[in-house]
C-alpha cells in the first residue's frame, strides 16, 4: 500500500471515530481535520555524521555563504525593571547581556524535500530549507517586564529562515556567546503522519461543544494512530495543530502581535509551523517540561513570509 492510500485510510478511520462520538458534524470534521507531521529524533550523532542540508534537531545550522547567524539586540532596561527581573530569576546571568547583541540558539532545520511526501496540503515549499532559532530564556525574561512588552519593544527572540532550493549551504561556525544550555545535541529526524482535530480551547470550535467528551474524542483519535507516536513521548511536530500546555496559543499570539493602535489579529488565522517539546536526548528543556511553538498567519504562510513567524514558549 503506497503512502497516499495509507494516509487516506487513516483519515477515513479518524472520521469514523468522530461519527461514533457524534460531537462534530461530518462537514465540520472534514473541514477541521488536518494532517500533522510528527518528527522523531534519532540518537545523537556527531554533526559531521549528518548530511549537509538534512533535517535534524540541534547541532549547527547549514546556511548559504553570506547569510549570517541570526542575532537579537536585547533591549536595555531601567534599574526598576532590572530589580523586577532579579525578583523573578535567582540567577542574574541573563541580565549581563541586556542592551547587547547576542546570537539566537539554533533549534532545528527541516529539509523541505524530505518533508514533501508528508505535507499533504502542500502548506510548505517543496524544496529548500527551513531553519528555526529561538532564545526561550530571553523571551521569558523580557515578558516579565510588562503585560505586553512586544508592543513596546520588538525584540523578536526567535527567527525562521527560509533557504531557497538551489543555494549552496555550508555548516555554520558556532558564534561567540552561546552557552552550553543554548546548544543542542545533533540528532537526525524521521517523519510520521498524524491526523488531528483542533485543541479543545481553539477559536475554531463552537463554544457550546461538550469539552470533556471532546477531550475523550481527541484521546481516541491519538490512540488509533500509534505509528505516529514517539516512543520517548516527545511531541515534536510540523503543521497541523499545536498541543498547548497553557491557554490556546492563537489567542496569545493575536494579542502580542497587535500593532499599536490597531485591532487584534483574528486568532482563527494562525497556523502552526513547528512545535518542539522538551527532549532530554537533544538537551532541550523548556523550563518545566514545556514546548516552544512557531506560528504564522495563514496569509503569511501562503505567501512564504517566514520572517513574519512568531515564537512562544509554554510550560507547566
Amino acid at each position: 500500500m503506497n503512502n497516499q492510500i495509507l494516509f487516506a485510510v487513516q483519515r477515513a478511520r479518524v472520521l469514523l471515530v468522530n461519527e461514533r462520538f457524534g460531537l462534530l458534524g461530518r462537514k465540520d470534521a472534514e473541514r477541521l481535520l488536518l494532517p500533522s507531521i510528527r518528527m522523531h529524533a534519532g540518537s545523537a550523532l556527531a554533526d559531521s555524521a549528518i548530511h549537509l542540508g538534512a533535517s535534524k534537531l540541534g547541532g549547527l545550522p547549514d546556511l548559504p555563504p553570506g547569510m549570517d547567524w541570526p542575532q537579537v539586540e536585547v533591549p536595555k532596561t531601567t534599574r526598576a525593571e532590572q530589580e523586577k527581573l532579579r525578583r523573578y530569576f535567582q540567577s542574574a546571568a541573563l541580565l549581563d547581556s541586556l542592551g547587547d547583541e547576542r546570537a539566537l540558539p539554533f533549534l532545528c532545520q527541516v529539509s523541505l524535500a524530505e518533508l514533501a511526501p508528508w505535507d499533504l496540503q502542500r502548506a510548505l515549499p517543496g524544496k529548500g530549507l527551513l531553519l528555526f532559532f529561538y532564545d526561550a530564556g530571553l523571551d521569558m525574561v523580557l515578558n516579565t517586564l510588562g503585560d505586553n512588552p512586544l508592543e513596546q519593544r520588538d525584540f523578536r527572540a526567535w527567527r525562521v529562515l527560509y533557504v531557497e532550493d538551489g543555494l549552496q549551504v555550508q555548516r555554520a561556525a558556532p558564534p561567540e556567546g552561546l552557552g552550553p544550555q543554548q546548544r543542542f545535541a545533533p540528532c537526525p529526524v524521521s517523519f510520521r503522519l498524524e491526523w488531528m482535530l483542533p485543541p479543545h480551547e481553539s477559536p475554531l470550535l463552537d463554544r457550546s461543544l461538550d469539552v470533556w467528551r471532546y477531550l475523550d474524542l481527541l484521546e481516541a483519535i491519538a490512540r488509533m494512530q500509534p505509528e505516529a507516536h514517539d516512543p520517548k513521548g516527545s511531541l515534536h511536530r510540523l503543521l497541523g495543530y499545536e498541543q498547548p500546555i497553557q491557554a490556546d496559543v492563537s489567542y496569545y499570539l493575536s494579542a502580542v502581535s497587535r500593532e499599536p493602535g490597531a485591532s487584534e489579529l483574528d486568532p482563527k488565522g494562525w497556523r502552526l509551523v513547528l512545535q518542539l517539546d522538551s527532549d532530554e536526548d537533544v538537551g532541550m528543556k523548556w523550563f518545566d517540561a514545556g514546548s516552544v511553538y512557531f506560528c504564522l498567519q495563514q496569509t503569511d504562510l501562503e505567501e512564504r513570509r517566514f520572517d513574519a513567524a512568531r515564537g512562544v514558549v509554554q510550560f507547566h
